[in-house]
């Protein structure tokens, strides 16, 4: 699970269970439910031996509990000093893992944060060329063309593209009327916006 501090959530991105899970890759789980420990938080490893001891389980833990869950290891995920996760390892018997099991799994999860880490770098990385490439075209525009509803069009366009949105639209003030009119639109509303 990768945690959002900010949007105090953490987001499952992969699952493998002997059978289905409610847990699965794409679940969105409040961070409380989460289990994370003050251990985790320091970056060291937090055990349950026995999902049954625990005096207020959360929901998830419930669920996985339902799924014949005992036990299981929370390992955190550490990139540059900073916790943005935790590799879950569950067990259908109490006390499943063993000591020398932690620091196998420690090792996996340290790969796998430095793995997360670089698909992060190479996903901004990706948006920020596009957004360079989108500005280029508006300035290259705006330097080429005489045409001030053709620029407007390109920035509506560029930023449904930059913002991943269904629609977006330029409006500028009218001294005149007082008040604020629709200079370009584009996407799914813009037909009903023109109206």
């Amino acid at each position: 699970s990768l945690f959002d501090f900010a949007a105090k959530e953490g987001t499952v991105l992969a699952a493998n269970a002997d059978g289905d899970t409610s847990v699965g890759a794409g679940t969105r789980l409040p961070l409380d439910d989460l289990l994370i420990a003050p251990a985790l938080r320091q970056g060291k490893v937090h055990m349950v031996e026995d999902t049954r001891n625990l005096p207020t389980p959360p929901p998830v833990v419930q669920a996985l509990q339902s799924e014949g869950i005992r036990a299981f290891m929370s390992v955190p995920l550490v990139v540059q000093g900073t916790l943005i996760g935790a590799l879950y390892l569950g067990a259908g018997r109490p006390g499943a893992f063993p000591a020398e099991s932690v620091d196998i799994v420690s090792e996996v999860a340290d790969q796998l944060a430095v793995a997360i880490e670089q698909a992060r770098l190479h996903t901004a990385t990706e948006r920020a060329a596009r957004e360079a490439r989108s500005l280029y075209e508006i300035a290259q525009n705006l330097t080429t063309s005489l045409d001030p509803a053709e620029v407007l069009h390109l920035i509506s366009v560029k930023t449904t593209e930059l913002l991943g949105t269904p629609h977006a639209q330029v409006t500028l003030w009218d001294e005149a009327t007082q008040t604020l009119q629709i200079a370009a639109s584009y996407g799914t509303e813009a037909e009903k916006v023109k109206d």
